[in-house]
């Protein structure tokens, strides 16, 4: 993602951008794309994260697959879905970690993703001397692999679906009640060793508990 990020001038300047016209709408629609986000986070709460990240990954997709097009008069496509799929993607990704792996350890698994991501993202340095040295500053074999990379992604989505427990690959805990129709109230230990609930006429709420 940030390889396009990185890039995305330059491409459009070979697709005859050259007054920067283009560039500047791209990069309008890249600032307010943000607003997508309490969308996403809706989609997840109501379908679940595998038809999400289903539609992001799509939308990622066919962006790159546009971006190979030479026409510069279809890259408004690419703009909207790159902008809206790439700050989406991120939604998902603290979202998932939280709703999979819970919170007690949440700061440790999303600094690690972010960590992950980062390293992978060094390899747009060799994506990058390959365009500019052998493939003498055509995008096309880059995008190509891009796109390459989001189709593979549909059979880990598909692994998602099949493995996470709850309807619609959302966490059991999340919609399916405890046994006997009780509530499923979380409970924290104070600092000096009791436990308290989450409701809020608790003489201690507010205080700054540890969750169990």
């Amino acid at each position: 993602a940030q390889f396009t990020v990185g890039t995305m001038g330059t491409q459009l300047e070979l697709k005859g951008d050259d007054s920067g016209d283009a560039l500047r709408v791209y990069s309008a629609i890249f600032a307010i794309s943000a607003v997508a986000t309490p969308f996403a986070g809706l989609g997840i709460d109501k379908y679940g994260f595998p038809l999400a990240m289903l539609i992001v990954n799509t939308m990622l997709g066919v962006s790159y697959a546009v971006l190979i097009v030479p026409a510069l008069e279809v890259q408004l496509v690419a703009y909207v879905l790159y902008s809206v799929g790439r700050v989406c993607l991120w939604a998902i990704m603290f979202s998932f970690v939280g709703a999979v792996f819970g919170f007690v350890h949440y700061g440790k698994l999303a600094g690690g993703a972010l960590a992950f991501g980062a390293f992978l993202s060094l390899l747009q340095y060799a994506a990058l001397e390959l365009t500019l040295g052998p493939f003498e500053g055509n995008f096309t074999f880059v995008n190509t692999v891009w796109c390459a990379l989001c189709a593979s992604m549909y059979l880990v989505i598909f692994l998602v679906h099949r493995r996470l427990p709850g309807p619609g690959g959302t966490t059991g805990a999340a919609r399916n009640p405890p046994a006997g129709g009780s509530s499923c109230t979380p409970s924290w230990t104070h600092p000096t060793g009791s436990t308290h609930s989450a409701d809020n006429n608790s003489p201690d709420a507010g205080l700054p508990l540890a969750a169990t």
